[in-house]
């Protein structure tokens, strides 16, 4: 972990899992320019702003919306990640 700290490589794996069912468990707390867990070191002001006001926004129609755009920036204007594993863990089988 040490060094994705101090050097991340181009391509890197951390586990994440959500403290909370919210957008910004992922979307501020891991990805945005501000936090302290953006550990590929994704920088877009548009995309801060974005999650920034999501988080501000009483009105959940506005938030959810807000969100959308940050993801749609996110995965199609600059792809910062890739989520390419999907835990199990605690699901049933159907």
């Amino acid at each position: 972990m040490q060094s994705v700290l101090t050097d991340p490589p181009g391509i890197f794996g951390i586990p994440w899992f959500a403290d909370f069912n919210d957008p910004d468990n992922f979307m501020r707390e891991l990805i945005s320019s501000t936090s302290s867990n953006n550990l590929g070191k994704f920088s877009n002001p548009a995309f801060d702003l974005l999650v920034d006001n999501a988080a501000q926004s009483g009105a959940p129609l506005e938030r959810q919306e807000l969100y959308i755009q940050a993801e749609i920036l996110l995965r199609k204007t600059e792809v910062a990640l890739i989520p390419i594993y999907h835990s199990t863990i605690g699901k049933q089988k159907t």
